[in-house]
């Protein structure tokens, strides 16, 4: 399963980019992250993000380009998901004058 999240700039540090997307950030069964694509900003390396699935941190991810991830940007992970664990993608460095888009890949 592929999803997308994009976020206008601002909520500030400590912000959960994926908190208007009840749809995917929590499911009853166990999943992986098996890629994970962030661009956005003003330009590259300008923002970041800290993953924590079920409140623990899992890695720290910066915008790779300007603008909407391709697969190019996706970064190949294999994180795992537990049933009804909260995903987040919490803000360490807000973006600056364009949305936060990122993408991740589940398995399955």
């Amino acid at each position: 399963m592929l999803v997308y999240a994009t976020h206008a700039t601002g909520g500030g540090v400590g912000h959960d980019w994926f908190e208007d997307y009840a749809e995917w950030k929590t499911k009853n069964f166990a999943r992986v992250i098996t890629g994970i694509g962030f661009c956005g900003s003003t330009a590259p390396f300008d923002a970041d993000f800290d993953l924590y699935v079920g409140g623990v941190k899992m890695g720290s991810f910066k915008n790779l380009a300007a603008d909407a991830p391709t697969k190019d940007h996706i970064l190949r992970t294999a994180i795992p998901v537990p049933p009804n664990a909260l995903i987040q993608a919490l803000v360490t460095t807000d973006t600056t004058t364009n949305p936060a888009n990122i993408i991740l890949e589940f398995v399955p």
